[in-house]
């Protein structure tokens, strides 16, 4: 029962990332479009990964801002917190 229960939770946490991930795309392409010479340069010139680098530094404070409160309305519509707190209740 515990695995199957430990299953619910897990796609439950899918399928809140998959509830907030829509929201990612326009956050990327806005970085992408907005790549300086210099930006553009230091990828095509910088190790294997420079562009993770830049997309990281890029996007990270609005995917954050973006994403956080949509996990947790997905977490919470979906059951997942419901599902997570018994999980960690038991392991606990």
């Amino acid at each position: 029962m515990d695995y199957i229960k430990n299953i619910i939770g897990i796609k439950s946490l899918n399928r809140a990332a998959e509830d907030a991930v829509k929201e990612a795309t326009p956050i990327f392409v806005n970085a992408i479009k907005n790549i300086s010479i210099t930006d553009a340069k230091s990828i095509l010139l910088g190790n294997e990964s420079a562009a993770t680098t830049y997309l990281q530094g890029s996007t990270t404070k609005d995917l954050y801002a973006k994403f956080s409160p949509l996990v947790q309305e997905s977490i919470g519509k979906v059951g997942a917190d419901v599902v997570w707190a018994s999980i960690i209740k038991k392991y606990n």
